[in-house]
């Protein structure tokens, strides 16, 4: 019978040990492309919102890195990775406790009273032998999500540079947007004066009066909306900077920069290594198959050693002259659980798998995020040089209108059309501009800006 039951245990182990997965083993990857469609050669600067040479902007970062509500959470998520791991790490050393009393009794007999004094104290010991990797296991796991969190650090740091170097941008365009409208307002009222003088000389018609009316009234509806834009942009940019907005004027001036060369985009397995998104997805999967591991464990038993010793006296000096020890090691494991401890082991892989989904989903998006990038801003640099064109064309066409009205050889509406057509093309070439901007700031954020893992 004795060998019955030591060939039981043994396969016990043997099964246990076989069932629990190496989380080193596992390999994810998704399909990727060898290369993307198109690429520049500038490096970018490990702090990538140097690329634009914008000393403000730079200066708007480097404090909002510090000052930044965002960051400072995630600054605060990483240290509660960084705890559970140290306590998922505790249990792979023994704990040790200890135990002291003290008591003093009265005792009253034939008239005479007696006092004695009992002092007693002990420490404890104990220690799970780690059989089947339940205890590294669960430490490892804590170990990736604390270095998923800490990638999560960094990806919330170059969210949050992109997106004030996007609003920052966004309120130089309304700023130049809003002078270039108040301009076209300026022009519009004079050419109502001129327009309202000619009607009053009999020399103007009504409706070229009233054409000229709405188109000033349009500018000035169009003006109060852009000032509205400028306002909602300051009170956005003071929010990711860590500012009340009552108290934060950013006063840019009303430049958008020409952009630099198009940084290297390199290839789309260095994604892979250099995005602190895709990074903190593979450690999330390593995370969930150590926790896989470790609900594997936990059907299997558990050998503990225990230990202790303990002294009494009536003399304090004395509790261990006189002292008791014991060593002791107990073995338990589950006999029933109505399936409890499988059903946690089959979702712990259920979750391996769902992880491993998402990064590699994570991973095609990556590849999507460049290349949408880069066709964003090949597209707009097309789209802003046709912009140009038109706007030479409507410019020429303005002047020349404005001599036929001069000559009596068109209608005040052909002129009216004409000089419409004219502002809604200097705004819209404003807004192509911001846009080639944004969507090079999309292109450093999808390249993970050039920022380094060790930063």
């Amino acid at each position: 019978m004795r060998i019955t039951i030591l060939s039981l245990l043994a396969a016990v182990f043997i099964l246990a040990g076989c069932a629990v997965k190496s989380a080193d083993k596992i390999e994810t990857s998704g399909q990727i492309p060898t290369e993307f469609s198109s690429s520049g050669g500038a490096k970018l600067p490990e702090k990538w919102w140097q690329h634009f040479s914008d000393e403000r902007l730079s200066g708007l970062i480097e404090n909002a890195l510090k000052d930044s509500f965002t960051i400072q959470a995630a600054y605060s998520r990483m240290e509660q990775a960084r705890q559970a791991a140290v306590k998922a790490g505790a249990g792979k050393l023994p704990e040790v406790s200890y135990s002291a009393q003290g008591s003093r009794s009265r005792s009253e007999a034939m008239g005479q009273t007696a006092y004695s004094n009992q002092f007693s104290a002990g420490l404890q010991a104990s220690y799970e032998i780690d059989l089947w990797k339940r205890i590294d296991s669960a430490q490892k796991a804590a170990e990736k999500n604390f270095e998923a969190s800490r990638q999560d650090l960094i990806a919330s740091k170059i969210s949050l540079t992109a997106d004030i170097a996007q609003t920052w941008y966004a309120l130089k365009a309304g700023i130049l947007e809003k002078r270039i409208i108040e301009e076209q307002v300026q022009t519009n009222r004079k050419s109502l004066e001129t327009v309202r003088m000619q009607y009053r000389q009999g020399m103007a018609r009504a409706s070229d009066l009233h054409s000229q009316e709405r188109i000033l009234e349009a500018a000035q509806g169009r003006l109060i909306n852009a000032e509205k834009n400028v306002n909602l942009l300051e009170n956005q940019l003071a929010v990711l900077l860590g500012r009340e907005p009552k108290e934060f004027s950013a006063a840019p001036d009303a430049e958008i920069p020409e952009l630099p060369p198009i940084p290297e985009a390199g290839i789309p397995a260095e994604l892979l290594k250099r995005r602190p998104d895709l990074i903190s997805s593979l450690n999330a999967v390593r995370a969930a198959d150590y926790s896989a591991a470790a609900a594997i464990a936990r059907q299997y038993p558990s050998l503990t050693l225990t230990g202790s010793v303990s002294g009494a006296d009536s003399d304090i000096e004395d509790v261990f002259d006189n002292w008791l020890g014991s060593i002791a090691a107990g073995l338990t494991g589950p006999l029933f659980d109505a399936g409890s401890r499988e059903a946690e082991a089959n979702r712990a892989r259920a979750v391996l798998q769902e992880r491993i989904s998402i990064y590699r989903q994570n991973v095609i998006r990556a590849v999507k995020d460049v290349e949408d990038a880069i066709e964003t801003e090949q597209r707009e640099k097309e789209y802003f040089r046709s912009l140009q064109r038109q706007l030479e064309i409507a410019q020429k066409n303005t002047k020349s209108v404005k001599q036929q009205y001069i000559n009596g050889q068109q209608g005040y509406i052909y002129l009216l059309n004409a000089i419409e057509n004219q502002q809604e093309l200097e705004v819209s070439l404003v807004n192509s501009r911001l846009n080639l901007v944004k969507a090079r700031i999309s292109l450093c954020r999808a390249l993970a800006g050039g920022w380094e893992q060790s930063s």
